[in-house]
C-alpha cells in the first residue's frame, strides 16, 4: 500500500507525539482496513525500534462513518493486528476535529458508546492518512474495458460530486487538526479532477500553510502527477472537462514531481494516487527519521521484473540492480502526450522482460499461473460485458 507506507516511510523526518505520550496516527477512511491494517504494521515496527515511552510509542486510530463497515474493519483488525496499535471507531471523520469536541462525539458521550473517544485523543493527531471514497476507475478487476473511460481528464456530474466530497475531507484534514504536520491524500482513481485536482484545490484554500512533498520511499518510480497542457485557443486539449475552479487549472510541474500515480496499462497492477502533503510552518518536535523498512532487490518472485526494482531508493554504488541497469531514475512529470507518445514503448519494455522471465529456468510455474489468472479474468469481464448487453436489452 503506497499511502501507508509514505505516511511512515516517505518524508526526511520522523515525527514524535505532541507530550511525551503515545504519538496518533488517524486512517479517516479506514473501512475495509487493508490500508489500516499495513500502517498498523509499519507502526508496530517502529515501536519495536525503541524504547516505549517518551514519545517512541505510537498508535493507529481508524474510523469509519458506516456501522456495517465498521464492524468489518473492527473484526478484521482483531484478526490481523494487535488491539493496542489499533483502535476503531463509529465516527464521520468530517464531524470529528482537533480543536473541539464534535456535535456527534457529544451524542455518544452521553449514550456511554464505547466506539466514541475522548477528544482529547484528536488533539494528539499527528498524522492523517485519507483515503476517501472515489470512482474506483483504477480498479481494473472491477471494470471491464469498455465499462470505464480510461481518459484520465474524463469528467461527468458523479466526478465532480465525488471531488467536491474529497476537496470537502483534505480541506478539513489540513485545517481542523492543529498538531497535525502531515497528510496523505490517495485514490484509486485515474482522473485528474479527483487526484491533482483536489490537491491543487486545498493547497490554494490553505493559503500556502502546506505543500506538496516527493515521498522519499518512493524516490525512483517514475510516473509521477499529471500537468494540464494548454494546446491552443480553441482549448481542444481537455475540451471535454470543466474547469477546475483555480486560476491555473492544476499542478505546476515541480508540484506534480511529488505525486505518485500508477497506470494500469502500463504498471502492471490497479490504477492508484497519492500525494504527500507536509505543514510548512511546523513547530512541533520532530526526530530524522529512522525506520528500518528497506526495498527488496533480491529473490523476487516471477514477474516483478516488470518493476525495473522502482522500489529501490538506496542508489548504493555496487549493488548488484545498479550494475545491470534495472533501476530506475526519478522520472519528469507524465502528461497526456507524454503518455500517447511512450506507451507503445513501454509495452515493448514490458513483453520483452516478459520473455526473458519465460526463459529463465525458475519462472515456468509462475508464468502458467499468471497465464491462468489472465484467462480467467478475461473470462469475467466477458461475463460481465454480456450481462450489460441483456440488462441494456431490457431496458430498451
Amino acid at each position: 500500500c503506497f499511502s501507508a507506507l509514505c505516511l511512515m516511510c516517505g518524508f526526511d523526518t520522523e515525527i514524535v507525539s505532541v507530550s511525551d505520550e503515545e504519538c496518533v496516527y488517524l486512517d479517516a477512511c479506514a473501512a475495509p482496513g487493508n490500508k489500516t491494517s499495513h500502517l498498523a504494521a509499519l507502526v508496530h515496527e517502529k515501536n519495536s525500534s525503541g524504547k516505549r515511552g517518551a514519545g517512541n510509542f505510537s498508535v493507529v486510530h481508524a474510523l469509519d462513518k458506516s456501522a456495517d463497515r465498521y464492524k468489518l474493519l473492527k473484526r478484521r483488525m482483531g484478526e490481523l493486528v494487535p488491539q493496542e496499535i489499533v483502535k476503531c471507531h463509529n465516527l464521520d471523520f468530517l464531524e470529528t476535529t482537533g480543536t473541539e469536541t464534535s456535535k456527534k462525539s457529544k451524542q455518544a458521550d452521553t449514550k456511554g458508546s464505547k466506539n466514541n473517544i475522548d477528544n482529547t485523543t484528536f488533539q494528539k493527531v499527528r498524522a492523517i492518512l485519507l483515503d476517501p471514497s472515489c470512482s474506483g476507475s483504477g480498479m481494473t478487476t472491477n471494470h471491464t474495458e469498455k465499462s470505464v473511460s480510461r481518459d484520465p481528464f474524463f469528467c461527468d456530474d458523479r466526478i465532480k460530486s465525488l471531488s467536491d466530497f474529497q476537496y470537502k475531507a483534505l480541506l478539513h484534514a489540513t485545517t481542523n487538526f492543529p498538531s497535525v504536520n502531515r497528510v496523505v491524500y490517495s485514490t484509486c482513481s485515474l482522473y485528474f479532477q479527483e487526484n491533482e485536482g483536489v490537491v491543487k484545490r486545498v493547497l490554494e484554500a490553505t493559503g500556502g500553510e502546506w505543500k506538496l512533498v516527493a515521498p522519499k520511499c518512493l524516490d525512483s518510480w517514475q510516473r509521477r502527477g499529471l500537468v494540464m497542457e494548454d494546446e491552443d485557443e480553441s482549448g481542444e486539449e481537455g475540451a471535454n472537462i470543466d474547469p477546475m475552479p483555480s486560476p491555473h487549472n492544476g499542478l505546476t510541474p515541480d508540484q506534480a514531481k511529488c505525486c505518485i500515480r500508477v497506470d494500469p496499462n502500463h504498471d502492471a497492477t490497479n490504477g492508484f494516487f497519492v500525494a504527500c502533503l507536509e505543514r510548512k510552518n511546523d513547530n512541533v518536535k520532530k526526530r530524522k527519521a529512522h525506520s528500518t523498512w528497506k526495498a527488496p532487490i533480491a529473490n523476487l518472485p516471477g514477474g516483478l521484473e516488470l518493476y525495473r526494482n522502482e522500489f529501490d531508493h538506496s542508489h548504493k554504488e555496487g549493488n548488484a540492480a545498479n550494475e545491470e541497469g534495472n533501476v530506475a531514475t526519478k522520472g519528469p512529470v507524465i502528461s497526456v502526450k507524454d503518455e500517447e507518445t511512450n506507451a507503445p514503448k513501454r509495452g515493448k519494455r514490458k513483453a520483452e522482460a516478459i520473455v526473458s522471465s519465460e526463459k529463465s529456468s525458475n519462472s515456468g510455474l509462475s508464468s502458467k499461473k499468471r497465464a491462468k489468472k489472465l484467462e480467467w479474468k478475461r473470462q469475467q469481464r466477458l461475463k460481465k460485458e454480456e450481462r450489460l448487453k441483456r440488462k441494456q436489452a431490457k431496458e430498451t
